[in-house]
């Protein structure tokens, strides 16, 4: 996690309106989601993108499995 994107998250959890706007993208799919939570970062000063609130892809591609297999790594 960068540090723009721990500080805006320490910012929301100490800021009533941000955090309520913040909740309020619940609902939301995925993709809008992080759309509008990286405008709210952007608006209340934080240097972060859609990327930043993306969900961490879980599954690992077929040469990161050999890889992890053969007991190496990437």
């Amino acid at each position: 996690m960068n540090e723009q994107l721990k500080g805006f998250l320490k910012k929301a959890s100490e800021d009533g309106p941000l955090k309520e706007e913040l909740g309020a993208l619940a609902g939301l799919p995925e993709e809008d989601r992080a759309d509008r939570a990286a405008a709210i970062a952007r608006e209340a000063g934080f240097d972060l993108s859609v990327e930043d609130f993306a969900p961490a892809e879980a599954e690992l591609h077929d040469d990161e499995l050999n890889v992890v297999a053969e007991g190496g790594y990437a």
